[in-house]
């Protein structure tokens, strides 16, 4: 793991940029380590292990065909304010994002009361599908990583194993059909920074912000387990 700079001292926002602009520096989204360009960065070496896992793409796309119009709201908010949701990047236009992002979030919270991990040590990688893209993607990467060690003793992998992972998501998603907050989470569409989520609370879906590459944002647990009036929103309803 690189350094390449610090967010803190200079916060991503285009008054920033043009403050970074003016005073000779780099627009880019971070302030740079050094006041002179290096030809090296300061690195550590990780040990560590993780879960990677593809939906079937086409199951994915009927199921955003189905639930396209349920995210229009959503997209609007995150189109007001994608420079502080994540890198940006994300158009959640198609909601795929979304169900993964959700996916991720609810097996994590799963594999830390499987795997002995603290929820604050895994993380996740999201890869989405966008409409400009030509590349399918649609696969979460849950892994764990430290300087020792303790990064590597195993319980991802043994909880990721063929024989182990229907287990696992069985009991995600017994857990995740209900939250303490419900009816009120589950029917609910504006939660969180600026509304970006629909249906995820801290007694259910987010987690500590070490873990979430897009600030606990775009998330919704009814993708996953869909809502008591309306199940077929539910990515996994056949095995609920």
């Amino acid at each position: 793991m690189a350094l390449r700079g610090f967010r803190r001292i200079l916060p991503v926002t285009e008054t920033d940029s043009q403050k970074r602009i003016e005073l000779g520096l780099s627009n880019a989204e971070f302030s740079p380590i050094s006041r002179q360009p290096l030809n090296w960065l300061p690195a550590i070496e990780l040990f560590g292990e993780g879960i990677f896992i593809e939906l079937n793409n086409n199951a994915v796309l009927q199921w955003e065909e189905e639930n396209i119009a349920r995210y229009q709201e959503l997209s609007k908010r995150h189109s007001k304010n994608y420079s502080w949701v994540g890198n940006g990047m994300y158009d959640i236009k198609h909601p795929r994002y979304v169900l993964l992002h959700t996916l991720a979030h609810l097996l994590i919270r799963q594999l830390s009361a499987q795997c002995g991990y603290s929820i604050a040590s895994l993380k996740e990688k999201i890869y989405s599908s966008f409409p400009e893209q030509d590349m399918e993607m649609c696969g979460i990467l849950i892994y764990t990583s430290a300087t020792d060690t303790d990064g590597s003793l195993g319980g991802l992998v043994r909880a990721g194993a063929k024989e182990n992972i229907f287990d696992t998501i069985k009991s995600m998603l017994e857990e995740s059909s209900w939250c303490s907050n419900d009816p009120l989470c589950i029917e609910s569409h504006s939660q969180g920074y600026h509304g970006l989520n629909y249906s995820a609370c801290h007694a259910c879906t987010l987690l500590p912000e070490t873990c979430c590459e897009s600030l606990n944002c775009l998330l919704d647990r009814a993708a996953i387990v869909g809502t008591p009036d309306n199940p077929d929103i539910g990515f996994f309803k056949k095995f609920l």
